[in-house]
């Protein structure tokens, strides 16, 4: 195995190398004297801090950069101020510094020494790339800003503050690597934390849609009396009777969704746990601490949904920042990485552990052949009658099919929200019996199949069943 690895360790420039003829560019030689010079400058001390003093001042001009009037064309008058021509500097300076690299090292190919820190610009590290994009950017701008000077071309300038990332000490560039590094994993987490909050949002849609409402006037019962005008305890003066919704409510999905994400996130949840542990009814006037079991759902909510969420964020781009560290500090060798890299995809990707096909119980191989895929001890025929043809296309599909089910009950759920008509709600009544009898069903043909001693002996499985028995016993309420 060590072999192998060391066959790709020197196979890894692939196509770059076979296309590297030494020469930068294609056209810089080793040997010639102006490759030579940049090659020399861009490894400079003071080149490096000249271009770190550009990076910097780019950033801070746009801190002066006011609003103006910059609808149509630009005039000759606008087009020369002051900064305008320094805008035109900085990027003439950035682009004499991609030369400069590009030939004393090569954009793509070429490199010039066999030293790691030789190696051509573009493909030197992240922060190169960087760099590049956002120069890109900056003459984007300048062609887009000859015809219209909108706010909107120039949101490029956002990106020069990233140039720092290249000019930074290894440990900033660690950091930052460390996060582009974790974004794959930090999908992953999104994912999960948009699974939470879904389940939360549905939730409180079922029971608080059209319930966070009240009237100005205190001393009104519900909607029915607030109306006419009362006289202000506290500025005695008269005022029209309202009936009003709170700024933050849960009368549907996506009220619920953006609620439950600000309440995540610590931004005045307290008010929200309030106005929810207050609510009567519907229509009715709010009474203080109504309902004081509420304040466990929102503390488990922030618990699960942020505390929890924000752990796995932080803990994801430290694990990572540690790889990188370990890798870059010889803890961990190159090849020793992949060894784990291996070690990791093979755990993943264990074959599963079906059963057997049954050969005497009929009912049982039908539910076999309906949810198993084919194990070694069946081999997929494609001849055979209609009937079998059709089992065979279940078979590979079972899944899907349950998936597609789900995701329909899930779209259908969040349909639910205050004032929906009569017909709807009784459409949502139905197919919420229809999706948990579905669900009951696929848990019996499963259990069926597998068996439950063998179903049982895998945790999802277990958490799915004991999923489903929730949605089937909650169905009528």
């Amino acid at each position: 195995m060590i072999d192998e690895a060391l066959v790709i360790e020197e196979k890894e420039e692939g196509w770059f190398s076979s296309c590297d003829n030494g020469s930068s560019l294609w056209i810089f030689a080793p040997d010639s004297k102006i490759r030579v010079w940049c090659a020399t400058t861009s490894q400079s001390v003071i080149f490096r801090r000249i271009m770190m003093g550009h990076v910097l001042v780019s950033a801070a001009v746009l801190v002066f950069d006011s609003k103006k009037d910059r609808t149509g064309p630009r005039s000759l008058s606008s087009f020369r101020t002051a900064e305008d021509i320094f805008g035109y500097y900085l990027v003439f300076a950035f682009t004499l510094e991609l030369a400069v690299h590009s030939i004393g090292r090569g954009f793509v190919i070429g490199r010039y020494t066999a030293e790691p820190e030789s190696r051509p610009y573009f493909r030197e590290s992240v922060f190169t790339k960087l760099n590049f994009a956002a120069l890109v950017l900056d003459y984007g701008q300048l062609v887009l800003e000859l015809g219209s000077s909108t706010a909107v071309v120039r949101i490029g300038r956002v990106a020069r503050p990233f140039r720092l990332c290249y000019y930074a000490p290894i440990g900033v560039q660690n950091v930052v690597a460390s996060f582009v590094e974790s974004v794959p994993s930090l999908f992953n987490t999104i994912v999960i934390a948009n699974a939470v909050w879904y389940s939360f949002a549905v939730v409180m849609t079922m029971e608080f849609a059209g319930m966070l409402r009240l009237c100005n006037d205190s001393g009104v019962a519900g909607k029915a009396e607030c109306v006419g005008t009362y006289v202000d305890s506290t500025t005695s003066v008269t005022a029209s009777r309202v009936w009003a919704t709170r700024w933050r409510n849960f009368d549907n999905f996506g009220e619920s969704y953006l609620t439950l994400f600000e309440v995540a996130a610590l931004d005045s949840w307290s008010e929200v746990m309030y106005a929810c542990m207050d609510v009567t009814s519907e229509d009715s006037q709010p009474s203080r601490n109504h309902r004081p079991w509420v304040a466990l759902f929102f503390i488990a909510f922030i618990v699960i949904g942020g505390f929890f969420m924000l752990q796995l964020f932080v803990s994801i781009v430290v694990d990572a920042y540690a790889r990188l560290r370990a890798r870059e500090s010889g803890l961990v060798m190159e090849l020793q990485h992949r060894f784990h890299s291996i070690e990791r995809l093979l755990e993943f990707n264990q074959p599963p552990n079906f059963p057997k096909r049954p050969k005497a119980q009929p009912f049982r191989r039908l539910c076999y052949d309906l949810c198993i895929p084919w194990d070694s001890t069946t081999t997929p025929d494609e001849t055979g009658s209609g009937c079998d043809r059709v089992m065979r296309s279940i078979r590979r599909n079972f899944d899907n099919v349950v998936l597609m089910v789900l995701g329909c009950n899930l779209v259908l759920m969040a349909t639910q929200h205050h004032g929906m008509s009569d017909w709807w709600a009784q459409t949502l009544f139905v197919t919420n019996f229809i999706f948990a009898g579905l669900f009951a069903l696929e848990l019996g043909i499963k259990m069926v199949a597998y068996t439950p001693q063998h179903y049982f002996q895998s945790k999802w499985d277990a958490f799915d069943a004991l999923t489903i028995l929730i949605v089937v016993v909650t169905a009528p309420l």
